[in-house]
This record gives C-alpha cells, structure tokens and sequence, in this order.
C-alpha cells in the first residue's frame, strides 16, 4: 500500500514538475493562451453533495481547485482536492487526461437493532487520500460558456473509519468500510462553468 501511494504520488509530483520546466523555458515569452474558469459541479449533487471548482489554464496546462461539501442524504462532510490537466487543444472543445489528488472526511448516521431488538443509532466516521488518473471532455460553448465531464478511478487509502458506541456482536463494520471504500475510489465531474 505504502509503494502504491509512493508511486502514485511521485508520478504527481513529476507532472507537477514538467509543468514547471515548461514555464521556466518559455518564461522570456508571453504565453499564448491563459484563461481561468468557475464551474459549478453537478455530479455530487445526486449524492447531496456542493461542488464547485476554479480552474487556471496556462496553454495547455492548467491547474484547478475543488471544494465539497455534503449537506443532505447519509453522508454529511467535506472534500478538497487539486487536479492537474493537460489539454489536446487549449481553445477549443477538447479532450484532456489529468491527475487529482483529494482528501474526503464524511460521516453518516446508521440505524440498528441492539440485541433487544430495539432501533439504535450511531455514527461512523471516515477520512480517505485518493490520487487517481482521470480524463475528460471539455466543451466550449459562445466562448464564455464550458460543459466539463471528467471520470477517474483508483484505490484510495483509508487514514481513519471509526464507529461510535454498538452494543451488537458480529456487527459488521468492515462492511461499511467496503462501502466507503468504494465510494472514495472514484473522481467525477459533470460541471457547468464561465470563462473570465
């Protein structure tokens, strides 16, 4: 788990640095194209999730910011996270493939029968680092206007799942943690955004 992390974040840390080489040479230059955007992300809100991002792009290199924060449904928390892209075409409507590193704490409230048959509740807690590939599509619309959808994937580390007092034997808390396992394995992003 430790190599997977290290590797992952060392791949991160060296697009990070081609960018920065890359600027280092044109710097004498004007670039191209830069440009920043605010978008609003639809795709937590089928989870109970706000989400909203800014993104700067130098040519076609960008760098963005995303918050979000949970508010309804089971789960209830926050995340944050930063994303580098690299654009086919920095104008255009374009593919792109990129790299998100995002940390996710959320908690829920779950429902169960102690050993009296009667309804208890609890609370569990988890907290998870993911750094995942992701590729995506950018659509451009009058200049102004941005549709971004984006999917990646990969298995994040979990840094705390806690439960609070359950007085039920054989209670299958790992369960719950598979699920948030699951949950926090994926980056997405269905955004609507303006240019400015």
């Amino acid at each position: 788990m430790k190599k997977k992390f290290i590797f992952l974040f060392s791949i991160f840390l060296l697009l990070i640095a081609f960018n920065v080489e890359a600027q280092r040479k044109g710097e004498k230059k004007k670039p191209e194209y830069t440009r920043s955007n605010a978008r609003f992300n639809f795709f937590p809100l089928f989870m109970g999730r706000l989400s909203a991002n800014y993104e700067y792009q130098s040519n076609k290199n960008s760098l963005n910011a995303n918050g979000n924060w949970g508010f309804a449904g089971r789960w209830r928390g926050f995340l944050v996270a930063s994303n580098y892209r690299r654009y086919f075409h920095p104008k255009r409507t374009s593919f792109f493939l990129g790299l998100t590193a995002n940390f996710s704490d959320y908690y829920e409230t779950i429902e169960f029968l102690d050993e009296q048959e009667q309804k208890q509740d609890t609370k569990l807690r988890g907290q998870a680092l993911l750094i995942a590939p992701n590729l995506g599509l950018r659509i451009r619309i009058l200049r102004l206007i941005n549709i971004t959808g984006r999917f990646g994937y990969s298995n994040p580390f979990i840094l705390r799942y806690t439960a609070g007092k359950i007085e039920v034997p054989n209670f299958d808390l790992d369960g719950y943690k598979r699920d948030f396992r699951i949950r926090s394995a994926f980056d997405g992003e269905l955004s609507l955004g303006i240019h400015f």
